[in-house]
């Protein structure tokens, strides 16, 4: 213990030399504290003086500190872990033109979503609001609305889960574009946001193609020789604006021979679904020829 002590003077005399050659070289340092250190100071003494005087109210603005600093903590801590809505990619598939039959059944446009969307009591059940058409051009949707948007009169139904549709009561009209709104509430389940909340698309244009051609010989009467195509439409075409459009033109390879036009006799199926084209008797030109 002695030589502890004497260990400890010997290093504190050691300490004092030190500060007086520091002291001789560069003079004694002096402090003055700023005036918000001394302010701080003051209020410091004066909330102790406060505080050992009213004990109780101290004591109660102490607790409403911490309850305030703690209930700070528990929001932060809510905030970052309270559940975070689901936002949810969807497309849209437009409908194919409707088979031309006897019975109309027209195709459905259908709304695809990457997750569950649909409120489960809503499955399976017809939806009568919270999704409309708008016409992208006025005048095109003639009586074709929606809620409150173009008319065309059909049932959205909820067929699963992420899967919505529009079925059409009578065919969806021609070549028409179209503009599917979505509701930002009541559509999707609560928690469901959609990354969007509206989606174009074009109904099924009017379509004609030439699906066949044969040169005809007649078995019984070998001179009468003929062309026949057969037309398919996407629609029941209307006959007296197909016939107008047509026309046969026989077109000689040699340039000899000038182009000739011949008649054509239509025929059609029962729902005008296809036409069958039936060129005049054709005169075999001496050489190769396109109609």
């Amino acid at each position: 213990m002695e030589r502890d002590a004497a260990t400890g003077g010997l290093f504190r005399r050691a300490v004092r030399r030190v500060g007086r050659g520091v002291a001789f070289v560069t003079g004694k340092p002096s402090w003055d504290a700023p005036p918000w250190a001394r302010a701080v100071g003051r209020g410091g003494q004066r909330a102790g003086s406060w505080a050992r005087a009213e004990k109780p109210k101290a004591a109660v603005l102490l607790l409403t500190v911490v309850a305030t600093a703690g209930g700070g903590v528990a929001f932060l801590r809510w905030w970052e872990h309270r559940p975070k809505p689901l936002t949810v990619a969807w497309h849209l598939v437009e409908p194919e033109a409707t088979r031309i039959e006897e019975k109309v059944r027209p195709r459905p446009l259908r709304l695809e979503f990457e997750e569950s969307v649909a409120p489960l009591d809503k499955v399976d059940k017809p939806i009568t609001s919270g999704i409309s058409f708008e016409p992208q051009s006025s005048g095109l949707l003639s009586g074709v609305t929606g809620n409150g948007g173009a008319k065309l009169d059909g049932v959205w139904k909820w067929v699963s889960d992420r899967e919505l549709t529009f079925t059409p009561r009578s065919d969806w009209p021609i070549g028409q574009k179209v503009t599917v709104r979505l509701a930002k509430k009541g559509l999707v389940a609560p928690h469901v946001r959609l990354a969007q909340y509206e989606a174009p698309f074009t109904t099924p244009p009017f379509e004609v193609r030439l699906a066949d051609t044969q040169f005809y010989q007649d078995p019984v009467n070998p001179g009468l020789k003929k062309v026949v195509a057969t037309f398919g439409f996407s629609h029941p075409v209307d006959a007296a604006s197909f016939a107008k459009r047509l026309k046969l033109r026989l077109v000689p390879s040699d340039k000899e021979d000038p182009p000739a036009d011949y008649d054509a006799q239509i025929t059609y199926d029962k729902w005008k679904g296809t036409a069958y084209v039936h060129s005049a008797s054709i005169a075999i030109p001496r050489h190769d020829a396109t109609l």
